[in-house]
Protein backbone atom coordinates (compact mmCIF):
# COMPACT_ATOMS: atom_id res chain seq x y z
CA UNK A 1 0.00 0.00 0.00
CA UNK A 2 2.93 2.38 1.00
CA UNK A 3 4.42 1.44 -1.90
CA UNK A 4 1.62 2.17 -4.79
CA UNK A 5 1.04 5.49 -2.91
CA UNK A 6 4.80 6.61 -3.08
CA UNK A 7 5.03 5.37 -7.16
CA UNK A 8 1.91 7.67 -7.36
CA UNK A 9 3.25 10.69 -6.03
CA UNK A 10 6.17 10.28 -7.76
CA UNK A 11 4.27 9.94 -10.79
CA UNK A 12 2.35 12.82 -10.23
CA UNK A 13 5.40 14.89 -9.25
CA UNK A 14 7.32 13.51 -12.72
CA UNK A 15 3.64 14.48 -14.37
CA UNK A 16 3.51 18.16 -13.08
CA UNK A 17 7.31 18.66 -14.39
CA UNK A 18 6.28 17.14 -17.92
CA UNK A 19 2.95 18.86 -18.47
CA UNK A 20 5.04 22.29 -17.36
CA UNK A 21 7.51 21.90 -19.58
CA UNK A 22 5.48 20.85 -22.69
CA UNK A 23 3.49 24.39 -22.19
CA UNK A 24 6.69 26.83 -21.68
CA UNK A 25 7.85 24.53 -25.08
CA UNK A 26 4.89 25.96 -27.04
CA UNK A 27 5.89 29.60 -26.16
CA UNK A 28 9.18 28.45 -27.33
CA UNK A 29 8.09 27.25 -30.58
CA UNK A 30 5.43 29.82 -31.28
CA UNK A 31 8.64 32.29 -31.05
CA UNK A 32 10.77 29.91 -32.70
CA UNK A 33 8.39 29.62 -35.84
CA UNK A 34 7.79 33.69 -35.73
CA UNK A 35 11.96 33.98 -36.72
CA UNK A 36 13.12 34.59 -32.57
CA UNK A 37 15.55 32.59 -30.90
CA UNK A 38 15.77 30.63 -27.78
CA UNK A 39 16.75 32.72 -24.90
CA UNK A 40 15.87 31.02 -22.00
CA UNK A 41 13.75 27.86 -20.17
CA UNK A 42 13.53 27.00 -16.19
CA UNK A 43 11.37 23.96 -15.25
CA UNK A 44 12.04 23.10 -11.07
CA UNK A 45 15.41 24.17 -10.42
CA UNK A 46 16.91 23.39 -13.87
CA UNK A 47 17.15 25.85 -16.69
CA UNK A 48 19.03 26.79 -19.88
CA UNK A 49 20.09 29.99 -20.86
CA UNK A 50 21.82 31.83 -23.46
CA UNK A 51 24.25 33.78 -22.20
CA UNK A 52 26.51 36.73 -23.70
CA UNK A 53 28.65 34.62 -25.69
CA UNK A 54 25.48 33.48 -27.46
CA UNK A 55 26.16 29.77 -25.77
CA UNK A 56 23.32 27.95 -24.39
CA UNK A 57 24.12 26.40 -20.82
CA UNK A 58 22.37 24.89 -18.51
CA UNK A 59 22.52 26.26 -14.52
CA UNK A 60 20.41 26.11 -11.41
CA UNK A 61 18.12 28.62 -10.75
CA UNK A 62 18.02 29.89 -7.86
CA UNK A 63 14.89 31.54 -7.89
CA UNK A 64 12.34 29.51 -6.26
CA UNK A 65 9.02 31.91 -7.74
CA UNK A 66 10.87 30.14 -11.73
CA UNK A 67 10.61 27.11 -10.63
CA UNK A 68 6.85 26.46 -12.12
CA UNK A 69 8.10 27.31 -15.48
CA UNK A 70 9.59 30.16 -17.57
CA UNK A 71 10.89 30.31 -21.03
CA UNK A 72 11.66 33.28 -23.30
CA UNK A 73 12.46 33.98 -26.84
CA UNK A 74 14.18 37.11 -28.47
CA UNK A 75 14.53 38.43 -31.78
CA UNK A 76 17.77 37.47 -33.69
CA UNK A 77 18.51 41.53 -34.52
CA UNK A 78 17.35 44.57 -33.10
CA UNK A 79 13.98 44.66 -34.33
CA UNK A 80 10.53 45.60 -33.42
CA UNK A 81 8.23 42.92 -33.12
CA UNK A 82 4.49 42.88 -33.53
CA UNK A 83 1.59 42.64 -31.08
CA UNK A 84 0.07 39.57 -33.56
CA UNK A 85 3.32 37.38 -32.61
CA UNK A 86 3.10 38.49 -28.60
CA UNK A 87 -0.31 37.47 -28.60
CA UNK A 88 0.44 34.19 -31.22
CA UNK A 89 3.19 32.98 -28.01
CA UNK A 90 1.61 33.55 -25.27
CA UNK A 91 -1.68 31.11 -26.22
CA UNK A 92 1.14 28.81 -28.30
CA UNK A 93 1.82 27.90 -24.37
CA UNK A 94 -2.12 26.24 -23.08
CA UNK A 95 -2.62 25.35 -26.48
CA UNK A 96 0.28 23.10 -27.17
CA UNK A 97 -0.53 21.66 -23.85
CA UNK A 98 -4.42 20.99 -24.32
CA UNK A 99 -3.37 18.94 -27.41
CA UNK A 100 -0.54 17.11 -25.58
CA UNK A 101 -3.16 16.12 -22.67
CA UNK A 102 -5.77 14.95 -25.25
CA UNK A 103 -2.99 12.70 -26.81
CA UNK A 104 -1.79 11.17 -23.24
CA UNK A 105 -5.63 10.70 -22.87
CA UNK A 106 -5.82 8.84 -26.07
CA UNK A 107 -3.00 6.84 -25.79
CA UNK A 108 -4.53 6.11 -22.05
CA UNK A 109 -7.39 4.66 -23.73
CA UNK A 110 -5.56 1.95 -25.32
CA UNK A 111 -2.79 0.73 -23.31
CA UNK A 112 -4.51 1.48 -19.82
CA UNK A 113 -1.44 2.50 -18.39
CA UNK A 114 -2.33 5.12 -15.36
CA UNK A 115 0.64 7.62 -15.85
CA UNK A 116 -0.62 8.36 -19.50
CA UNK A 117 -4.42 9.28 -17.49
CA UNK A 118 -2.52 10.96 -14.68
CA UNK A 119 -0.18 12.98 -17.62
CA UNK A 120 -3.56 13.62 -20.35
CA UNK A 121 -5.77 15.09 -17.03
CA UNK A 122 -3.21 17.61 -15.45
CA UNK A 123 -2.07 18.80 -19.13
CA UNK A 124 -5.80 19.34 -20.03
CA UNK A 125 -6.95 20.94 -16.54
CA UNK A 126 -3.98 23.24 -16.33
CA UNK A 127 -4.44 24.33 -19.98
CA UNK A 128 -7.93 24.83 -19.38
CA UNK A 129 -6.82 26.52 -16.27
CA UNK A 130 -4.65 29.41 -18.42
CA UNK A 131 -7.25 29.86 -21.52
CA UNK A 132 -9.72 30.76 -19.18
CA UNK A 133 -9.81 34.56 -18.94
CA UNK A 134 -9.68 35.08 -15.05
CA UNK A 135 -8.74 37.97 -12.77
CA UNK A 136 -5.27 37.94 -11.46
CA UNK A 137 -4.04 35.41 -9.11
CA UNK A 138 -1.19 37.04 -7.01
CA UNK A 139 -0.78 39.30 -8.75
CA UNK A 140 -0.33 37.70 -12.30
CA UNK A 141 -2.72 37.46 -15.30
CA UNK A 142 -3.10 34.22 -17.49
CA UNK A 143 -1.60 33.74 -20.92
CA UNK A 144 -5.62 33.12 -21.75
CA UNK A 145 -6.29 36.80 -19.82
CA UNK A 146 -3.46 38.41 -21.69
CA UNK A 147 -4.33 37.22 -24.95
CA UNK A 148 -8.17 38.32 -24.76
CA UNK A 149 -6.81 42.14 -23.51
CA UNK A 150 -4.32 42.27 -26.64
CA UNK A 151 -7.15 41.19 -29.07
CA UNK A 152 -10.05 43.77 -27.49
CA UNK A 153 -7.55 46.45 -25.94
CA UNK A 154 -5.29 48.25 -27.70
CA UNK A 155 -3.80 50.50 -24.63
CA UNK A 156 -3.27 46.83 -23.37
CA UNK A 157 -1.05 45.90 -26.19
CA UNK A 158 1.22 48.52 -25.80
CA UNK A 159 1.96 46.95 -22.29
CA UNK A 160 2.42 43.99 -23.39
CA UNK A 161 4.82 45.46 -26.06
CA UNK A 162 5.99 47.10 -23.06
CA UNK A 163 7.18 44.18 -21.24
CA UNK A 164 8.73 42.56 -24.38
CA UNK A 165 11.04 45.38 -25.42
CA UNK A 166 12.28 46.06 -21.75
CA UNK A 167 12.68 42.21 -21.77
CA UNK A 168 15.10 42.20 -24.56
CA UNK A 169 16.87 45.24 -23.48
CA UNK A 170 17.77 43.44 -20.20
CA UNK A 171 18.35 40.23 -21.84
CA UNK A 172 20.75 42.01 -24.60
CA UNK A 173 22.53 44.26 -21.99
CA UNK A 174 22.28 41.95 -18.78
CA UNK A 175 21.03 45.10 -16.97
CA UNK A 176 17.84 48.18 -17.31
CA UNK A 177 20.46 50.73 -18.17
CA UNK A 178 19.35 51.00 -22.00
CA UNK A 179 15.50 50.43 -21.52
CA UNK A 180 13.01 52.65 -23.35
CA UNK A 181 11.60 55.39 -21.58
CA UNK A 182 8.11 55.08 -23.61
CA UNK A 183 7.82 51.49 -22.84
CA UNK A 184 8.41 52.58 -19.21
CA UNK A 185 5.52 55.40 -19.51
CA UNK A 186 3.01 52.72 -21.32
CA UNK A 187 3.33 50.56 -17.93
CA UNK A 188 2.93 53.85 -15.60
CA UNK A 189 -0.01 55.45 -17.69
CA UNK A 190 -1.77 52.08 -17.29
CA UNK A 191 -4.52 52.22 -14.81
CA UNK A 192 -3.65 49.08 -13.40
CA UNK A 193 -1.72 48.99 -10.46
CA UNK A 194 0.28 45.92 -11.27
CA UNK A 195 1.26 47.46 -14.32
CA UNK A 196 2.45 50.90 -13.07
CA UNK A 197 4.09 49.36 -10.19
CA UNK A 198 6.17 47.71 -13.01
CA UNK A 199 6.62 50.67 -14.38
CA UNK A 200 8.43 52.38 -11.43
CA UNK A 201 10.00 48.91 -10.39
CA UNK A 202 12.09 49.10 -14.14
CA UNK A 203 12.39 52.60 -14.07
CA UNK A 204 13.99 52.24 -10.21
CA UNK A 205 16.29 49.65 -11.96
CA UNK A 206 17.45 52.02 -15.07
CA UNK A 207 18.59 54.73 -12.60
CA UNK A 208 20.72 52.35 -10.47
CA UNK A 209 22.13 51.02 -13.27
CA UNK A 210 23.08 54.11 -14.41
CA UNK A 211 24.36 55.37 -11.33
CA UNK A 212 21.49 57.93 -10.98
CA UNK A 213 21.18 57.68 -6.77
CA UNK A 214 18.50 60.37 -6.42
CA UNK A 215 16.12 59.84 -8.94
CA UNK A 216 16.44 55.91 -7.78
CA UNK A 217 15.10 56.99 -4.50
CA UNK A 218 12.42 59.03 -5.96
CA UNK A 219 11.02 55.85 -7.82
CA UNK A 220 11.28 53.32 -4.68
CA UNK A 221 8.55 56.17 -2.73
CA UNK A 222 6.06 55.76 -5.45
CA UNK A 223 6.70 51.88 -5.36
CA UNK A 224 6.33 52.39 -1.56
CA UNK A 225 2.82 54.02 -2.33
CA UNK A 226 1.54 50.88 -4.59
CA UNK A 227 2.74 48.26 -2.59
CA UNK A 228 -0.43 48.19 -0.55
CA UNK A 229 -2.29 48.05 -3.44
CA UNK A 230 -0.47 44.82 -4.72
CA UNK A 231 -0.97 40.88 -3.35
CA UNK A 232 1.99 40.23 -1.24
CA UNK A 233 2.97 37.23 -3.67
CA UNK A 234 3.38 39.58 -6.27
CA UNK A 235 5.84 41.70 -4.57
CA UNK A 236 7.51 38.64 -3.68
CA UNK A 237 8.60 38.67 -7.24
CA UNK A 238 9.46 41.84 -7.75
CA UNK A 239 10.76 43.28 -4.93
CA UNK A 240 12.27 46.92 -4.93
CA UNK A 241 13.84 45.95 -1.06
CA UNK A 242 16.06 43.94 -3.34
CA UNK A 243 17.47 45.99 -5.75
Amino acid sequence: MLKDILIFIMMSIISYFTVTLIHELGHVIAGLCNGLKFFMLVIGPLGLMRDENDKIKLYIEKNTLFWGGIAGTTPIENSNISINTISSILIAGPIVQLLSGLIFIFVFLYSSKIFFLLLGAMAVGVSIMCLIPLPRIGGVLTDGTRWLKIRKNKEYGLVETAFFNIAQSYYKYRNCSQINFSDVSNLINNEDPCNQYMGHYFLMHYYKDNGDIENMEEEIKYLENLEEKLPVSFIKIYNYKDA
